[in-house]
């Protein structure tokens, strides 16, 4: 069942969110305002499963762009929701904008619980008595800082969802040979996908493909995400899916996006599950602890992404910090592509140069592509080009290719010889080239010794790797080995 969590700025709801759930996914900071997308987050009670729709801060009053782009996204939570959690700050007392937002859910015909949050004593509870003025039941006292009175409001919710289906045995249809067990296709759509399930594991069309766009703050990276979903400027999504309101605030003022919110979504008969990230700020200007905790968490959607879109300003150009936020993306393992959003403004760039210093600067020579999400110039491509990255990021080369192309390798560019002096002037041999495991891919190359490969041939071999086989972009270990050896040794 899903709850909306709503309520004035600054109530806890985030706080409350978090501590239902066990969790620490919703950003929480004692500023106002802070939740500013809407973001879904599961609690399990008594045998019920409740997905809680965590809601930026409601101020009906405030007329300003961006505080109407939040009153949209709750209002789209209430859409969606079963049920709705109001929250309240019990030390502020009730305000007119309680009573506001009280009407809106009253309108709603949706069962709603009053939280009075922050009554961390005992003591406090007499402060929960005003909020029946709301005319929605009895308030319930709660402390999402100290966990008093959660319980009860977790009671309160598994009482008013449904209860849990009995599991159905799913008839075997015989059209398989192979034992398989068959469940129906809403089990199969609701069963999770471990985030550690290998390629060769995979279900048939294979595992989603978890996609992170990451970069600064206000470079368009919501936009490009609503684009994607079909619900920035023009409307179509990318995949041919449409919500009524976009999943993700978009707004002039950086740093709009403060959580990485997760969503699925289809692409070309795929699927993918799009992680749109708050904005990473140089290094030198994370000062305050709210900015700190949101760079952290897009370093963290980064690690758990298999590809990530770094979306760059194409006023600006690939920036220094741009190039530390790809690198950051492929230190974590990641297959990265640049995107140079914003194209429709930036007619002086010059995009051969843009690409020339990326290929510079980054050893793993990631593609730098370009799109507008305000027109959806290319905006496919981006798409085409994360599912193509996403493939052969888990793909396995035939140990018979790999060894014709050592062969030619070798043949282009002979290894080097040791040092006549130290007795070792026997030239390297690459006898023998697998891949051992993906993702990322990593592969094996037996060599007469191993103290004579040197760094230089290494990249040679390396980058001649990623241009036979598009790996530009994908991080990839190769191992060399000496023939009588057992243990995979460190490239150098």
């Amino acid at each position: 069942m899903k709850v909306a969590v709503v309520g004035y700025p600054n109530v806890g709801k985030s706080s409350l969110v978090n501590r239902l759930t066990q969790s620490r996914e919703a950003v929480v900071h004692e500023l106002a305002g802070v939740t500013r997308d809407r973001k879904e987050l599961q609690a399990d009670w008594n045998g019920r499963v409740l997905t809680l729709i965590d809601t930026g801060g409601v101020d009906l009053q405030d007329t300003a762009v961006l505080a109407r782009q939040i009153q949209a996204q709750a209002r789209a939570a209430l859409a969606d929701a079963a049920a709705a959690v109001l929250v309240v700050d019990a030390r502020a007392g009730l305000r007119g904008g309680d009573h506001e937002i009280a009407e809106v859910l009253r309108r709603s015909a949706l069962p709603v619980l009053v939280a009075a949050n922050k009554i961390d004593t005992a003591a406090d509870l007499p402060l929960a008595a005003e909020f029946y003025a709301l005319g929605l039941g009895d308030p319930i006292a709660v402390s999402a800082a100290h966990g008093l009175g959660t319980g009860d409001l977790l009671d309160r919710l598994a009482e008013l969802a449904p209860a849990p289906a009995e599991p159905v045995q799913a008839e075997h249809t015989g059209a398989d040979n192979d034992g398989a067990e068959h469940t129906g296709a809403e089990n199969a759509e609701a069963a999770p996908v471990p985030a550690n399930r290998t390629h060769a594991e995979a279900a048939p069309g294979g595992v989603p493909i978890r996609l992170a766009v990451i970069g600064r703050p206000n470079v368009g990276k919501s936009s490009l995400v609503n684009r994607f979903l079909g619900t920035g400027p023009g409307g179509k999504a990318a995949g041919g899916s449409r919500e009524a309101v976009g999943r993700v605030i978009v707004s002039p003022v950086a740093g709009t996006t403060r959580d990485a919110i997760d969503q699925p979504m289809s692409f070309g008969g795929r699927e993918l599950i799009l992680v749109d990230t708050a904005g990473l700020r140089r290094q030198a200007k994370v000062g305050e602890s709210l900015e700190y905790y949101t760079s952290l968490r897009s370093r963290r959607a980064a690690e758990r992404a298999d590809v990530a879109l770094v979306v760059c300003d194409a006023r600006e150009g690939i920036t220094a910090q741009d190039l530390r936020i790809a690198q950051l993306a492929m230190t974590s393992g990641c297959a990265t592509a640049l995107v140079l959003n914003k194209w429709d403004l930036a007619a002086e760039l010059d995009l051969v140069h843009e690409r020339a210093r990326a290929g510079t600067k980054l050893r793993l020579r990631p593609r730098v592509m370009t799109a507008s999400a305000l027109t959806g110039r290319h905006v496919e491509r981006l798409l085409v080009e994360a599912v193509g990255l996403g493939d052969r990021r888990r793909s396995r080369i035939p140990t018979s290719q790999l060894n014709r192309f050592l062969a030619e390798l070798v043949a282009a560019r002979q290894p080097p010889s040791g040092s006549r002096r130290r007795g070792d002037g026997h030239r390297l041999k690459l006898l023998f080239m697998t891949q051992t495991s993906e993702p990322p891919p990593r592969f094996s190359v037996q060599v007469n010794s191993r103290p004579r490969v040197t760094r230089d041939y290494a990249y040679y071999l390396e980058n001649r790797l990623r241009e036979r086989y598009r790996l530009d972009g994908i991080p990839l270990i190769i191992d060399f080995v000496e023939r009588h050896e057992r243990r995979s040794g460190a490239r150098p």
